[in-house]
């Protein structure tokens, strides 16, 4: 499904101070790695829940939120089979279907 980079944050946490991440979507699974390769989690798709918020996606995990931003939101959301999200990410979203990534 793909593969991303990002940020992550808790909710609270002021965003300059999020942690770059790189993301592997498949069709069961999503996993979180930092920059340097550190896994810091990885879930069945079955046990996340995603909500698309205007400052990234919000992820429940094993009881937690995190947020999760990525530098291709529209193509993230499409690859999580999202169909609804605020208007800049279904602008992001209809971008991505136009271009075939």
């Amino acid at each position: 499904m793909g593969r991303f980079k990002g940020w992550l944050r808790l909710p609270d946490d002021d965003p300059a101070q999020a942690v770059h991440v790189e993301i592997d979507l498949d069709d069961e699974r999503i996993t979180i790695r930092s920059e340097a390769g550190v896994e810091i989690g990885s879930w069945s798709l079955d046990e996340v829940g995603v909500h698309a918020e205007d400052d990234g996606f919000r992820l429940r995990v094993e009881g937690e939120h995190i947020v999760l931003v990525t530098e291709d939101d529209g193509r993230f959301a499409l690859a999580l089979g999202m169909a609804a999200g605020s208007p800049r990410l279904r602008r992001l979203m209809g971008a991505a279907l136009r271009s075939g990534t």
